[in-house]
C-alpha cells in the first residue's frame, strides 16, 4: 500500500546460475508463485532456465521448473520476454523468441514441472516477439519486436498451431515501440 520496499528474493547460486544473464525476466502467476527466467543467446549450447518460488518471502528458494531449449531448435534467443498466467497446475508461461518467428507456452500438470510447446507463427516476421509477448484472452497472446507491429495471434497447444488474428503494422504501432502489456480487467 505504501510502496516501501518489503525484501528481496533469496537467490541459491547452486541452483540459479547459467544463461547470459541469470535472471532476466520475472512474472507472477495468480496464486502468488514467483517465476524467473535467464537469457540465452543459444539455448542449444546453454540452456534457458527457468526459476519458482512457491512465495516472495525473503526465506523461500528457488527451485529449477524447466531447463532446455524451449523452441527445440527453431530459435537460438529466448529469455528477453516472458508473460505467466493461471495458478498450480493451470499455470502457463509465454516466451518469445528474440529473432524467429516462434512463441513456447511453457506448461505444467503439477505446478512444479513445465514442458515447451514451441510454436511458429508462420506469417510472422523474424524478430515480432522478441522484445514483448503477452497473454490474450482465451487462447491468444500479443507480440512485438524492433521495427515490427503489433501482432495478436490465436493457439491450440492441443494441435500445437499457431495463426495471425490482426496484424496492426507499423504504420498503425509505432516500430520503436517494444514493451507491451496487457490488462485483462
Amino acid at each position: 500500500a505504501t510502496g516501501q520496499e518489503l525484501h528481496t528474493l533469496a537467490v541459491d547460486p547452486s541452483v540459479v546460475f547459467g544463461g547470459t544473464f541469470v535472471i532476466n525476466m520475472l512474472g507472477v502467476a495468480a496464486d502468488g508463485v514467483v517465476y524467473a527466467a535467464n537469457l540465452t543467446t543459444d539455448a542449444s549450447a546453454s540452456a534457458l532456465k527457468v526459476y519458482r518460488w512457491e512465495n516472495d518471502n525473503a526465506d523461500t528458494l528457488p527451485v529449477e521448473c524447466f531447463v532446455g531449449d524451449p523452441g527445440n531448435g527453431s530459435s537460438p534467443r529466448w529469455g528477453d520476454n516472458m508473460d505467466v498466467r493461471g495458478a498450480g497446475d493451470q499455470t502457463q508461461i509465454l516466451l518469445g523468441s528474440r529473432n524467429g518467428t516462434s512463441v513456447s507456452i511453457l506448461n505444467t500438470t503439477d505446478g512444479f514441472s513445465f514442458v515447451q510447446n514451441p510454436l511458429d507463427v508462420a506469417d510472422a516476421v523474424g524478430g515480432n516477439f522478441g522484445l514483448g509477448v503477452v497473454f490474450g484472452k482465451g487462447d491468444t497472446f500479443w507480440g512485438k519486436g524492433s521495427g515490427t507491429g503489433l501482432r495478436q495471434v490465436g493457439f491450440d497447444l492441443t494441435a500445437i498451431t499457431a495463426t495471425t488474428l490482426a496484424d496492426f503494422g507499423t504504420g498503425t504501432v509505432p516500430s520503436a515501440m517494444t514493451a507491451i502489456g496487457l490488462d485483462l480487467e
